[in-house]
């Protein structure tokens, strides 16, 4: 198995590293300069920045060595990532390498022991296949027949996982909000507001009109319709039959010296493959009325313990909330668009949920995250591309937290590549040494 040689592109750092984790190495010929090679311990997996595994115990010869280990595909690796000049690697006691290709040494000059990473030719051939997958990778048939302790342990820990990411997101606009939760809160709504599409201009809107500029005007609503749609972008255009556009481009034109900087311009809202109902210029009036109708928010949204009832709450605060008009420079009577329920839900799983977890880690308070799962579990799963394609392999989720872990699944690891790190995929990897 020493001896096997693949192609470079099939093998990655992060294969090595499993094969590393969970000793699926052949060690019988691990030596260096004649001394036999011992792995007591393969130490601690470092995910982030530093040494690849922290803590390893290592025997050469008769000398137990205690320290990290670095694994690169190839020894020059070590100088092409500059670790020759990183204190942070004078402790590595062992450079677990596929190609040995030159020696390396630490910054004392002294060389690092090394040995050359052997395994079951099984192991990369159940790799490449899982990578290179096609429209319906093996690997989802396996998912959806594991075991059902295992299947629910992995469910759980993509759904912290992805509940940790946004947690971390919150924390950071927090931060730049100088600790305001409603503003915060206000900006995390707001991409919500968006969806997929529109996510990242309603973000930006909702930084280019302060929540405390809404608290001043908030009955006024000609002031709050032109403070929206102007730094949108919407107010632009040389219409002159349309009194109602004219009379926000002038009240735009008082009031925007009062605003922060404007989006970039209209051209950044997305409009293809979406419905009338979700287009920004209706989903943007039903913001407003919500905002301005409810804010400050952080109270009453400590007080939900009904996933539900806060989705009713939104779409009655968005209820009748509109100008007379469709599109701009259209005139009559535009269709009353209410938000679906669904719709509704969706706000209240990635805005209120995760900002009341974040409150809750932010505070150490347990209980508050807790009401936060809670309500995530209360909500019925998504319903999207991806869900469907999991449901055509059997694998349903039973709520929003399970179709929020299995869209962690396909965003975060299946579309990534990230089989090595993947439970199922594990799994599979482990079953080719037996198979072979």
């Amino acid at each position: 198995m020493v001896g096997n040689h693949y192609p470079e592109n099939m093998i990655t750092e992060s294969f090595l590293h499993f094969i590393w984790k969970y000793r699926l190495f052949d060690s019988e010929y691990f030596n260096y300069k004649n001394e036999k090679i011992e792995v007591i311990d393969t130490g601690q997996h470092n995910v982030s920045s530093g040494p690849d595994f922290f803590n390893a115990k290592i025997k050469i010869g008769q000398t137990l060595w205690a320290g990290n280990v670095e694994i690169h595909v190839r020894a020059s690796d070590w100088y092409k990532h500059n670790h020759q000049d990183d204190p942070a690697y004078d402790n590595i006691i062992l450079h677990v390498v596929y190609e040995p290709d030159i020696a390396v040494f630490r910054r004392n000059g002294e060389e690092i022991p090394f040995v050359r990473l052997g395994f079951h030719p099984n192991l990369l051939k159940r790799h490449k296949i899982l990578i290179t997958r096609k429209k319906d990778p093996e690997c989802y048939r396996v998912f959806s027949r594991m075991d059902g302790i295992l299947y629910q342990d992995w469910i759980g820990k993509l759904g912290l996982s992805r509940m940790e990411r946004r947690v971390r997101y919150i924390q950071q606009t927090l931060q730049e909000n100088q600790y305001d939760w409603d503003q915060t809160f206000y900006q995390i709504l707001g991409s919500a507001f968006g969806s997929n599409q529109n996510s990242e201009p309603f973000r930006l809107l909702t930084g280019s009109v302060p929540l405390n500029f809404i608290y001043r005007h908030r009955f006024d609503p000609l002031v709050l319709n032109a403070a929206f749609f102007g730094q949108a972008g919407f107010l632009d255009e040389a219409i002159t039959d349309d009194r109602y556009y004219s009379q926000l481009q002038r009240e735009f034109k008082v009031i925007n010296n009062n605003l922060p900087e404007p989006l970039p311009g209209k051209h950044i809202w997305k409009l293809m493959r979406s419905r009338p109902a979700s287009f920004p210029i209706v989903r943007i009036p039903q913001f407003i009325g919500l905002v301005k109708n409810t804010f400050p928010f952080m109270e009453r949204m400590l007080e939900t313990k009904n996933a539900d009832e806060m989705a009713f709450f939104f779409r009655e605060s968005v209820k009748n909330y509109w100008t007379d008009h469709f599109l701009y420079g259209i005139s009559g009577r535009r269709p009353q668009y209410m938000p679906s329920l669904s719709t509704c839900r969706l706000w209240v799983l990635n805005a209120v949920i995760p900002v009341l977890f974040c409150y809750g880690w932010s505070r150490n308070k347990s209980e508050i995250c807790d009401r936060a799962m809670n309500l995530l579990e209360q909500l019925p799963p998504e319903n999207n591309v991806i869900l469907k394609k999991w449901n055509t392999f059997g694998i349903i989720a039973k709520n929003a937290f399970d179709s929020q872990s299995l869209i962690e699944l396909k965003t975060r690891y299946c579309e990534s590549n990230r089989c090595t790190e993947c439970m199922v995929g594990h799994k599979i990897l482990k079953n080719a040494v037996t198979e072979g």
